[in-house]
């Protein structure tokens, strides 16, 4: 990261420092008097928003502040706007979250509009593979053989929550290579996923509207796998992306940072250089893990992937997108 992009960094951070304190790690109590008056407050604001979850999300992101509330609506309209210029139709998503680079992200690239990655099902079955049989004793690895730029790989949400009923968005940087994953289509793929989350995804049928409740007044955290990473797999610019997301455009509440088995250059290089510039309340809910095995400090077993030593089987995560495009490309936005 050079001098420059740091110092922008850094005014960013303290431009953002007040969204920080609506991420507060103690859930939100739901309050329908306040939703109301605050609803007929921001009504032309909440009214060109296409979903009636949306503008509930952004007043629970902003704890109730009618005034913030009002302009994260409008912030919230306008990304959806752009992610729907980027996003027009299914196979442009492909384009970004498979890379263009595998086997399998070739497959994605090829979609026809409307259909499915990979699988052919969209049906609403648990989005796991009981076929799955990772280890959490040893480290996982990509494929050395092919570039890695499986960004459909490199994020995704879990089926899980973790003890505080926090939704879960984990990021596998070892599957992306910037070199051939550009920031700009990371950060669509994470929107996209997080948008989901915010309806209760990967949850399907009667208890999506439940799920979705818990994490929009709970907040999410973001599990870093960061098993198997090197320098070639790091973007100084998602995590420049992901700030500004959090901040002041995305109606979600960034609870916890679990950052799993950090290398050197993360320990003791970036994290220092984060607490120096971040605020505290931001840097005092980063959890850096020297085994996976300290997850269960956070997660209770039966709310853990197999692949982090818990109970629940690992995700199809060619299912899963398939579903996180669905839902989005079927998303209607009245000029």
């Amino acid at each position: 990261m050079s001098t420059q992009q740091m110092r922008q960094m850094v005014t960013h951070v303290a431009d953002g420092a007040k969204d920080f304190d609506d991420a507060g790690s103690v859930p939100l109590v739901k309050d329908p008097a306040r939703e109301a008056e605050i609803l007929s407050f921001c009504k032309e604001e909440a009214s060109k928003l296409p979903e009636p979850w949306m503008p509930l999300a952004c007043m629970r992101t902003r704890k109730y502040d009618a005034d913030r509330s009002k302009v994260l609506m409008t912030e919230f309209r306008n990304l959806l706007v752009e992610m729907k210029t980027n996003y027009p139709d299914a196979k442009t998503v492909f384009r970004d979250v498979g890379g263009g680079t595998t086997s399998s992200s070739s497959s994605l690239g090829s979609s026809p509009p409307g259909a499915s990655p990979i699988t052919s099902s969209s049906t609403s079955t648990p989005v796991t593979s009981s076929s799955a049989s990772a280890s959490s004793s040893s480290t996982p690895k990509a494929d050395s053989s092919a570039p890695k730029a499986d960004t459909w790989q490199a994020f995704r949400v879990l089926p899980c929550r973790d003890k505080w009923g926090r939704g879960v968005l984990n990021t596998r940087l070892r599957h992306h290579n910037p070199k051939l994953v550009p920031a700009e289509s990371a950060i669509r793929a994470v929107t996209l996923l997080l948008y989901n989350l915010l309806q209760g995804a990967p949850s399907e049928g009667d208890a999506r509207a439940e799920e979705a409740e818990k994490t929009q007044l709970n907040g999410v955290c973001v599990l870093h796998d960061f098993r198997g990473i090197s320098l070639s797999n790091v973007d100084p610019a998602i995590g420049r992306a992901l700030f500004k997301l959090f901040t002041g455009r995305f109606p979600i509440r960034l609870a916890a940072i679990y950052i799993v088995e950090p290398p050197f250059f993360v320990r003791y290089v970036m994290l220092p250089i984060a607490r120096m510039i971040m605020p505290t309340k931001l840097t005092s809910r980063i959890q850096p893990l020297s085994s996976v095995n300290d997850l269960k400090n956070f997660f209770e077993p039966d709310q853990l992937l197999e692949d982090f030593g818990g109970n629940v089987p690992d995700i199809d995560v060619e299912k899963l997108w398939s579903e996180q495009i669905r839902d989005f490309t079927d998303l209607k936005l009245d000029e």
